[in-house]
């Protein structure tokens, strides 16, 4: 599988999951079988998806969550936790922090000496 061909198929996987957020309010069952396709296409070919697509699916029950209705995405003390109303499965990750308060703290750190 070429590079050509992996782009093809994360732009293929990118359509049918934003396709499925964007039909999951209106019809359910629509959006659960888009989401199912890119998660099968996924798998199949072995192409990693980028990370705010990751993030529509719970790791625990390999369920299509997307937030609002699915999940809930909240920040707390850095950390990025997004919640599965489903499962009550939880995932959480560290956030970066931004390079303006990364120079405020040392230029503060700085001038205290």
């Amino acid at each position: 599988m070429g590079l050509a061909d992996k782009a093809t198929i994360r732009r293929e996987i990118e359509r049918w999951t934003y396709a499925a957020v964007r039909s999951v309010e209106g019809d359910s069952q629509l959006a659960e079988k888009q989401a199912r396709n890119a998660l099968k296409l996924r798998l199949r070919s072995r192409v990693k998806p980028p990370y705010e697509l990751k993030l529509f699916f719970c790791k625990r029950c390999k369920e299509f969550s997307p937030p609002p209705k699915y999940s809930t995405v909240r920040v707390r003390d850095g950390w990025l936790v997004v919640r599965c109303l489903r499962c009550g499965g939880v995932y959480r990750k560290k956030l970066k922090p931004s390079k303006a308060a990364s120079r405020a703290t040392s230029s503060a750190s700085a001038s205290s000496f």
